[in-house]
């Protein structure tokens, strides 16, 4: 494939100066695409994958979201169940009424350039794709995924949502959203009722990132969730090289940021000397820090602390204490050690 990438961003500049760029919501998604198409560049790079194919997933970035703007004139929203299927309409766009030919002559990719820009907003992809259809479909995805999180942090709800800030704040979280969320998958749409869920929807993005590089660039956007993946990710050498120094970095910021999950990951590395100088004093801090936010394995560990006098003299009261509140979320461990403290008493 033979891609003049100059010629494609001027088509792209072109077709979309037939719409309002005036309108606040025109311009948001004009930039979406070009940062998504840097991301999907960023993201094959990794990959190590030949300059074509780096083309090619720059290209699927930048024509993802094309049916958007014709979304937006028609329905004046970009919510896919108050109007279309936006991904539907860029497929429509580029291939039914032929303008794919204004970025590109080469039809040797139209194909998985079709799947890939169809599939972009899927729940979930096909288990019949090819290998090679399915790692550009998920770096397209990724790379989308972490810009519309940098965007929900950046752009007022009214311009994303089409209400206020304050309906937003008052809105409910359908329960099955909210069980979705709290399982770690994305959210399925048709599942959204209320305005909230909207925003919990795309919070779930995060989940289900395909790739280290992505981690890497959702992290540095000061997304904890993902600063804490990439310091897991870092320290165990998944995807890069282990570098435990550079974890405990990520898991600082996590843990600053106020997510449960990087604060007891830090901890663990001040517990163990894990990248940093063994600290025991500020690990049960960061334990203590964690299971105040509601995590179960933090109650859990601080009953272990506690009862085996780690950073102090022995409590067995505290210890069962916080066996306890770990085994009330369900906790297996909290629970054996509440039924092991209680045959003693």
């Amino acid at each position: 494939m033979t891609l003049d990438r100059l010629h494609a961003r001027q088509a792209f500049a072109a077709y979309t100066s037939h719409y309002n760029a005036a309108d606040p919501k025109v311009k948001l998604k004009i930039d979406h695409t070009y940062r998504v198409a840097a991301l999907c560049e960023r993201i094959a790079n990794s990959l190590a994958l030949p300059p074509q194919d780096v083309d090619l997933a720059w290209l699927c970035g930048l024509l993802h979201d094309v049916g958007r703007f014709e979304q937006l004139r028609r329905y004046g929203t970009f919510i896919d169940a108050q109007s279309i299927d936006h991904a539907l309409m860029s497929v429509t766009v580029l291939f039914d009424e032929g303008r794919l030919r204004d970025y590109i002559a080469d039809t040797d990719e139209d194909a998985l350039l079709r799947t890939a820009i169809r599939l972009h907003n899927a729940y979930r992809l096909p288990a019949e794709l090819d290998d090679r259809t399915r790692m550009f479909c998920q770096i397209l995805r990724d790379a989308d995924k972490i810009d519309i999180l940098r965007v929900n942090v950046e752009t007022p709800m009214e311009q994303i949502y089409n209400v206020s800030t304050e309906a937003l704040r008052q809105s409910p979280v359908s329960p099955a959203v909210l069980g979705a969320f709290y399982e770690h998958h994305c959210v399925l749409r048709t599942l959204n009722h209320y305005p909230a869920d909207n925003a919990v929807g795309h919070a779930s993005f995060l989940f289900e990132l395909c790739y280290p590089e992505s981690l890497r660039a959702a992290a540095e956007q000061g997304l904890p969730r993902a600063q804490c993946c990439l310091g897991y990710c870092t320290e165990k050498g998944i995807g890069t090289e282990a570098d435990p120094e550079a974890a405990v970095e990520w898991y600082r910021r996590s843990a600053e940021g106020g997510y449960s999950r990087g604060m007891y990951n830090y901890a663990c590395c001040f517990e163990n000397g894990t990248g940093v100088k063994k600290d025991l004093a500020l690990a049960q801090q960061w334990y203590e820090r964690a299971a105040k936010e509601g995590l179960p394995d933090a109650m859990y560990e601080l009953g272990v602390w506690y009862e085996d006098g780690r950073c102090g003299p022995k409590d067995t009261a505290q210890a069962l204490a916080w066996y306890k509140k770990a085994a009330e979320t369900g906790h297996d461990r909290a629970r054996k050690a509440v039924e092991r403290m209680e045959k003693l008493v």
